[in-house]
């Protein structure tokens, strides 16, 4: 096969979260790494084993981070995490919730190496146990604190504000894992306090504006009162979520998409058995569920079933939890930079806080990568072609990855009037390589190269 020319076309790609893997091994020193893909490993910087605490910054717009440790032999390192008190946006009428409920989403929460540790507010507190000798109490404690710039609200108004605080949590504030509080401003006497879990993956990593619970409840929050809620501007395109348990009644969502008009997550089981993790639906992409956790917020203990999987225990309910409610109501609209966001009373808000529960999610755009093929090159066997493609990738988040098809298509000649073959396959960062079943194409044979993410592709309709 001679190939003469070839063609090389650049896509811009979208946003997926990045997953991988690393295999740790024994070592002969200890030393901790990060990441912030799961799968390039930095060494902590100028790491000195007496010296204790670490301040990182992560590039711009990462949401999530890594860890993990070479170990010696005989040796151990456990992991966890917690949200700074400091992570609550303060914009306009915006307040940081009551001292309770920042306790309970400040609990440190054991993880493990290689998990993922969301970022909230620009910042999360980890620590790294290490001992050398796991059979003894001696142990070194690292912290290392982690900080990025991520997407905010740029301007808010709270029309409710003489009744009810609202407080905003940027980063990435949605995940399940019982931290996700959705009640902003429940007192330092209450001992309830509601956390979003069971929430679709395509809504885990989102940011929050946390509305006051007990104000919606109440009937001096009618929609006659107060049509809107709050408003608010961002620096980042985004798309806004309000998840309910039940349908609006007024029109301020007329403009807005309907994703979830009542579906219940199929496979969820009773009330208070349910992992907090499963989000595994088959009717909907769209859901979550919110728990009334125990949780002392105005005492000194915390309440670490809220941290440990699944979580939910039937034989504790009575304990543990007094009730829950099912978001399958869900709105969508998108808006640009400082465009003007209303969110408004979705009416019949009283009854119980399980009725009147409303939150706010908030997905950002980021540009999305860049993919640039640098060079194509072929080789042929007796009965296959091989195209090669180097490329070059651009990312504006560390946690993005470009989880994509690649596609070349082989015409006759110059003027691709004439489409020979096609070859589909996995594209692959740094080198992406198709293969044909085939050596033979002639002497003007033209390659095109095409990145693609195939779940944007639309059918043609003829009009």
């Amino acid at each position: 096969m001679k190939i003469k020319k070839f063609l090389c076309l650049t896509l811009t790609l979208a946003i997926l979260m990045s997953i991988g893997s690393f295999s740790t091994q024994a070592a002969d020193t200890f030393v901790m790494y990060y990441s912030t893909d799961n799968v390039t490993w930095t060494p902590v910087p100028n790491f000195a084993p007496e010296t204790l605490q670490y301040t990182i910054q992560l590039p711009a717009n990462t949401w999530y981070v890594y860890l993990r440790c070479d170990v010696p032999t005989g040796g151990s390192a456990a992991y966890s995490f917690r949200n700074s008190e400091n992570n609550f946006s303060v914009v306009g009428d915006l307040k940081k919730p009551e001292f309770g409920l920042i306790r309970i989403q400040r609990l440190i929460a054991k993880t493990t190496a290689q998990a993922a540790i969301p970022i909230k507010g620009g910042t999360v507190d980890t620590w790294i146990v290490y001992k050398e000798d796991e059979t003894l109490s001696d142990n070194s404690e690292y912290k290392l604190v982690f900080n990025s710039t991520q997407p905010t609200i740029t301007a808010f108004t709270n029309y409710i504000s003489s009744i009810g605080n609202m407080s905003f949590m940027k980063g990435s504030q949605v995940n399940n894992d019982n931290r996700t509080l959705i009640d902003s401003n429940a007192s330092t006497s209450d001992n309830r306090a509601w956390a979003l879990a069971n929430v679709s993956e395509n809504l885990l990593g989102t940011s929050e504006l946390l509305l006051p619970i007990a104000t919606l409840d109440s009937t001096a929050c009618s929609a006659e009162t107060y049509p809107v809620l709050a408003t608010f501007t961002t620096d980042t395109p985004c798309t806004v979520y309000v998840m309910r348990p039940n349908a609006v009644s007024t029109t301020e969502y007329e403009n807005w998409t309907t994703l979830n008009d009542g579906n219940q997550g199929v496979a969820t089981n009773s009330t208070y058995t349910t992992p907090r993790s499963y989000n595994s639906y088959t009717n909907t992409d769209y859901y979550g569920i919110a728990y009334k956790w125990v949780c002392n917020t105005g005492g000194s203990a915390s309440a670490p079933y809220m941290l440990t999987d699944p979580g939910v225990d039937g034989e504790l309910s009575s304990t543990h939890i007094k009730g829950t409610s099912h978001l399958n109501y869900v709105y969508a609209k998108s808006f640009d930079v400082g465009e003007n966001i209303s969110i408004g009373n979705p009416g019949e808000l009283g009854g119980s806080d399980q009725d009147a529960i409303m939150t706010v999610l908030i997905k950002w755009h980021l540009p999305e990568p860049t993919v640039t093929v640098t060079e194509l090159s072929a080789s042929s066997t007796t009965d296959a072609t091989t195209i090669t493609a180097t490329n070059t990738v651009v990312k504006s988040s560390p946690n993005q990855t470009c989880d994509y098809e690649a596609i070349a298509a082989i015409y006759n000649d110059s003027t691709c009037n004439e489409l020979i073959d096609v070859a589909v396959g996995r594209f692959t960062e740094g080198e992406t390589t198709l293969t044909f079943n085939k050596s033979d194409y002639g002497d003007d044979a033209y390659v095109q190269f095409f990145v693609w993410k195939l779940g944007d592709l639309k059918p043609y309709t003829k009009k």
